[in-house]
């Protein structure tokens, strides 16, 4: 009874570390960039467009910015207040579709974006992603705001 109460405390204590172990390794890359923070706006879906909280991160840590939308309806995420002054630009790719299939055109398209907090970044900055047709003016139909506080 001793022994199989003194295996379970072992286990239970092995199994709480290993699970630990694999949150932290869990952190998210992408591109090989280790991402600190991830924000993920589905404009397919109903409440797909998140309200996020300001977004602390410090110098050199980054940001995975991927936008979904429906090809083939002239609608692309666009940044409006690019350049920003507290963040680089890493990596952008898209918009590509997701999940292609041959002869359907108009599916979900993906784009993705990440970006460095610039080393010595202090201050507050807001990224103002719109889904809107170009040629149109005041033609957003989403709108994604999210406020990073550098530090």
């Amino acid at each position: 009874m001793i022994r199989s109460k003194i295996l379970l405390r072992t286990l239970l204590i092995t199994f709480v570390v290993c699970t630990c172990l694999v949150g932290v390794a869990a952190a998210e890359t992408y591109q090989g960039f280790p991402i600190s923070y991830s924000v993920l706006a589905d404009a397919t879906k109903d409440g797909g467009i998140p309200s996020v909280d300001p977004v602390e991160l410090k110098s050199g840590q980054y940001i995975k910015f991927e936008m979904i939308n429906y090809g083939g309806t002239g609608y692309e995420w666009k940044l409006l207040n690019d350049p920003l002054k507290l963040v680089i630009p890493v990596y952008t790719s898209g918009p590509s579709q997701i999940n292609p299939t041959p002869g359907l055109v108009g599916g979900p398209t993906s784009l993705v974006q990440v970006f460095q907090v610039k080393d010595g970044a202090n201050g507050e900055e807001t990224f103002r992603y719109r889904l809107r047709r170009v040629w149109e003016k005041d033609s957003d139909i989403k709108k994604l705001n999210v406020k990073i506080i550098a530090n």
